[in-house]
């Protein structure tokens, strides 16, 4: 049985573990990073598969405008099993997720999220970023098959 939880007390090296093996974007490999990945994220869901961690989804918020869903990653064989659905919902289910707009972005995610009431905002809204060159080498892209 599936649990999840909403608790920040979990094994860094179990979310390292996971996100290294499984991400499908760049991921740092150091548990200092990872400690402070999980710590300032304003919430926090996991799910489990007895002690396995096989799901997590992340927030931040200014817990009165805007909020952002930062990532969201299943394990791939429990993907098509609706524990992404679960874990949005948990997700968006916490206090500080509960403000006017949430935010996310997804290259290839977008009939998932318009399942979940999620849409396009429109042509006017620019999806733009700023890689900090000198921190790109600390990261890698986790290999999936």
């Amino acid at each position: 049985m599936i649990k999840f939880s909403v608790s920040k007390e979990i094994s860094i090296s179990q979310v390292k573990g996971f996100y290294c093996s499984y991400a499908t974007w760049k991921v740092t490999n150091k548990n200092d990073d990872w400690r402070k990945i999980v710590k300032k994220s304003s919430c926090v869901v996991t799910a489990w598969d007895n002690d396995a961690l096989i799901g997590m989804a992340r927030g931040l918020s200014d817990e009165v405008r805007w909020a952002t869903i930062i990532d969201v990653l299943v394990h791939p064989d429990y993907r098509g099993k609706a524990i992404g659905n679960q874990l949005i919902e948990k997700l968006l289910s916490q206090d500080e997720m509960q403000v006017r707009t949430i935010y996310l972005a997804t290259p290839d995610k977008e009939e998932f999220y318009s399942k979940l009431g999620f849409k396009t905002a429109n042509e006017h809204c620019a999806y733009m970023i700023k890689v900090n060159k000198d921190k790109e080498e600390e990261y890698f892209l986790p290999k999936n098959e």
